[in-house]
């Protein structure tokens, strides 16, 4: 483009790893995705909350990480605070059981109303103070194994 603008893409634009699962294990441990694997296994390790936004739980190894990272804070018995956001009722539960195993229900939360909802309602608030969930601002129901979904009030 005259201005240049396609030129500042291609530079700024972060690298995409588009390939098989087997290929793509291999290459997320060299640069520059196996830094970015490292940052955030290290980060995961020591939050006290994890927000995982726009993810559909379809990336072994994005799965397998979590798993992992979930595993070693449960032995340790430092659990982070996860709130899931994903918009409409296309992701099940049980994928989310599947890779945040062995949890109890104070652990994880889903919103399904999407991020810039959720940022307005009460699982953000669940997600930032545990007072305001125990306060009863936010309506959930779980079952035993199962995630703990949330609804607040509806967007304005």
């Amino acid at each position: 483009m005259a201005d240049g603008l396609l030129e500042r893409r291609e530079v700024e634009d972060p690298p995409v790893l588009l390939t098989n699962q087997e290929r793509k294990r291999r290459l997320a441990r060299t640069p520059p995705f196996g830094l970015a694997h490292q940052i955030f296994s290290e980060r995961a390790l020591v939050a006290e909350k994890w927000l995982i936004a726009g993810y559909g739980f379809g990336d072994g190894i994005v799965n397998d990480e979590l798993t992992h990272l979930w595993k070693k804070r449960t032995k340790a018995g430092k659990h982070p605070r996860v709130l899931v956001v994903t918009y409409g009722e296309t992701l099940a539960e049980r994928v989310i059981s599947k890779v945040l195993p062995g949890r109890d229900d104070e652990q994880v939360r889903v919103c399904r109303r999407g991020l810039p909802q959720a940022l307005e309602h009460d699982e953000w608030m669940w997600q930032s103070s545990r007072e305001e969930a125990v306060a009863g601002k936010v309506s959930c129901h779980s079952t035993e194994g199962e995630v703990e979904s949330c609804a607040g009030p509806a967007p304005a």
